[in-house]
């Protein structure tokens, strides 16, 4: 299983949108943002995937959804 999830930053409202094999609540994620202000954060399962291609579909779903490549909060 791969989870697609969301974590949001519960002080600065900051979104992270990524992969895991492993628990995601669990899981802190590689983004530097996070580990820089602190893991007091909220986690989202998006998705449970269980091929590589259905999470290349989810997650560019997503990330169309919300922008995340132009959005400031991601």
């Amino acid at each position: 299983m791969i989870y697609l999830y969301r974590k949001t930053h519960l002080i600065t409202g900051m979104n992270y949108l990524g992969q895991t094999k492993n628990d995601p609540f669990k899981y802190n994620g590689s983004g530097l943002y996070f580990k820089k202000h602190g893991n007091l954060v909220s986690t989202e399962i998006l998705k449970e995937c269980s091929s590589d291609d259905e999470l290349k579909k989810w997650g560019i779903y997503y990330s169309n959804l919300w922008n995340v490549v132009e959005s400031d909060s991601f």
